[in-house]
């Protein structure tokens, strides 16, 4: 198990099976094998983790005992984009994704920038556009000038295989394939779902997460009033979460709306056709599958973040 620690700036490894750590790398700062904002991580080819420091704009690559292989600079977007996903392909190239920052945005209200995907080879140099889609939705206020995220707002979510990268983009509960030349293969699209309307009680809560999430208390009630007078969603995302377990089959989670007491994942083969359905209680977010077991992530009380792993058995009628 890979642990990207924003905290500490770290990057862990465990042995799940006797719960003992087996290397830490990393630590704040600008040198080797440190970060300064440490986005996302992921295996490379070879055994190999990648890991993508957001403020620094690099890749730092490590082998699969921890030594630090390399650094790979990217230079891809202009200021005002951030990188923020990276994906590793078996042919050692990377998706490296990327979304406007909003620095340039002037209007207040709810914002969808675009998010573009790239792919470069070892050295970080442009191999080829993998696509555009939508960015993560934030919300953008003028006085005070803020920029934060949205309760249950739409985002693009991307997983690989090594072979291709899956992109779900949040309206639709379906995953677009992206191969690594850029081209696309069919959409798959685990089940056939409504879209969830956001009812006035939902709405009440979305507010109450604005203040809580984007407005500090020292605020004023006329910031509070224009906040309450934004525009909310009409609909709830589609998906929450999308992963690729280890023998290729996607897993898309359904958005848990409104208070549910379970969420539930829908497990297709690359076709699209339909493998099993799974419940869980939606404070567990899944972040890796095997071919017997689950990896899950817990967010405690306090803050801290729990990961647990469980058996998983799978059957056919």
């Amino acid at each position: 198990m890979i642990v990207a620690d924003e905290g500490t700036h770290q990057v862990h490894a465990f042995n799940v099976r006797n719960r003992t750590r087996v290397w830490s790398r990393g630590g704040q700062g600008s040198g080797p094998g440190q970060f300064e904002l440490l986005a996302d991580v992921d295996r490379a080819s070879a055994g190999r983790l990648v890991a993508l420091d957001a403020h620094l704009d690099r890749l730092t690559i490590f082998d699969s005992t921890g030594e630090l292989g390399a650094m790979v600079p990217l230079d891809l977007a202009p200021p005002d984009v951030e990188y923020t996903r990276v994906v590793g392909f078996c042919d050692g190239s990377f998706a490296i994704a990327t979304q406007e920052s909003g620095a340039s945005w002037s209007e207040p209200g709810i914002r969808r920038g675009d998010s573009d995907y790239y792919r470069v080879d070892a050295g970080g140099g442009l191999v080829n556009v993998l696509g555009r889609f939508p960015g993560e939705a934030r919300l953008v206020t003028s006085e005070p000038r803020m920029i934060g995220s949205v309760p249950f707002g739409m985002r693009t979510m991307v997983a690989g295989d090594g072979k291709s990268l899956f992109v779900a983009e949040g309206s639709r509960f379906e995953v677009a394939v992206v191969r690594p030349d850029g081209s696309r293969g069919r959409s798959v699209a685990p089940a056939e779902l409504p879209p969830q309307r956001v009812s006035s009680r939902d709405l009440e809560g979305y507010r109450r997460q604005l203040f809580l999430h984007v407005v500090p208390e020292a605020l004023d009630g006329a910031m509070r009033q224009h906040l309450a007078q934004l525009d909310a969603p009409e609909y709830f995302p589609a998906h929450r979460h999308l992963l690729v377990d280890t023998g290729g089959l996607i897993w898309l989670e359904e958005f848990p709306a409104g208070r549910s007491r379970v969420t539930r994942w829908f497990i297709s083969d690359a076709s699209g056709t339909p493998v099993a359905t799974l419940q869980l209680d939606p404070r567990i977010r899944l972040v890796a599958a095997s071919h017997d077991r689950v990896l899950g992530v817990e967010t405690m009380p306090d803050g801290r973040e729990r990961a647990a792993l469980f058996a998983l058995t799978r059957w056919s009628r």
